[in-house]
């Protein structure tokens, strides 16, 4: 499972975008975006960053992809895994997240799918709430970063 927008900020339909893939995109990927010379270049979130959008038709580099824009304020909700983006949180990492909710920030893992629960220093994602049971998270995209 990849990334899904929640909620918005300020009550905005939800739209597909077209981007240029920088490398290969698949959907459900977050992704930063650079001006391009005509549509915006996407390129697979690093895990500092603050995402742009998420991917819903990926693609390889230079082809013609399909996003929906992530703006600041709004909520997202997706897996957390060790940072590699697909190992299990181990028991103690998942008690270490439940304590860090309201006070910490997210990072994106390493596949640009879940979010890294283990190594989270320098992240920008506000990190609203963590299920422990199923292992999702619910982040704000900052207003200011």
């Amino acid at each position: 499972m990849g990334y899904s927008i929640e909620s918005t900020y300020d009550g905005r339909g939800l739209f597909e975008e077209d981007c240029i893939a920088s490398g290969t995109l698949t959907s459900g990927e977050v992704i930063a975006l650079t001006a391009g010379a005509g549509l915006p270049t996407g390129t697979a979130c690093g895990a500092t960053a603050i995402p742009h959008g998420v991917v819903t038709q990926g693609g390889l580099t230079t082809t013609n992809c399909k996003f929906v824009r992530i703006m600041p304020g709004d909520v997202m909700v997706v897996p957390a895994t060790a940072a590699d983006g697909t190992t299990a949180m181990s028991s103690g990492e998942v008690t270490s997240l439940i304590a860090l909710v309201g006070t910490q920030a997210m990072k994106v893992s390493a596949t640009a799918r879940t979010f890294d629960g283990v190594t989270t220093s320098g992240g920008k994602l506000e990190l609203l709430s963590f299920d422990s049971v199923n292992k999702k998270v619910r982040v704000r995209i900052p207003i200011v970063s």
